[in-house]
This record gives structure tokens, sequence and C-alpha cells, in this order.
């Protein structure tokens, strides 16, 4: 049975009934609680592989929808690898990772 609000002599201690997170926005493998209380893992992925970094730079926006505000995703860099890996260390450090 899932658990997503905890409350101990009146006082809220843990409350997810508001989250809004989902599996899409959450990196892949990474493992997180959703508003009903259920654990869950995360799906998304940053493609490597394509060739057209304005196509990645979409994906990632659309993927993101707004949760990464702040994050510079329109840099025009010559190689795709480091878009990715600056996105990516901009992300992990959004999140205090």
């Amino acid at each position: 049975m899932a658990v997503n609000k905890v409350v101990y002599g009146g006082d809220t201690l843990v409350d997810l009934t508001s989250d809004t997170v989902s599996e899409d926005t959450v990196f892949q493998g990474a493992t997180f609680h959703g508003a009903d209380g259920d654990a869950k893992t995360g799906t998304f992925t940053i493609a490597k592989e394509l060739t057209d970094q304005d196509s990645v730079i979409e994906q990632i926006k659309t993927a993101l929808q707004g949760k990464a505000a702040g994050v510079d995703l329109s840099a025009e860099l010559s190689e795709q690898d480091s878009l990715i890996e600056q996105i990516r260390n901009a992300l992990l450090a959004k999140m205090g990772a």
C-alpha cells in the first residue's frame, strides 16, 4: 500500500499529493514517488544518435516542458556530444546532484 501523505501529531511530515512529476520528466532509471505515493522509474533520455543539433535541442525542450527554467538550451556548438554534456551538467546542477 502506497503512502502519499504522513501526518504525525497534527504536523504534516511528508505530502506528495500535489506533486506533478512524471516518468517522462525524470532521467531514465532514476526512481521517485508520484503524487499517489507509488514508486516509479524515470524514462527521460537524451538521444545522442541524432545528427541534427537543433533536433536534439527541440527534443529536450519538449521533454522538459519548462521544468528546467533558467537552463539555456539554445547554445550553438559545433559538436552535439558537447551540447548534450553541457545540458546534462546544467540539469544535474539544477537538481542539486
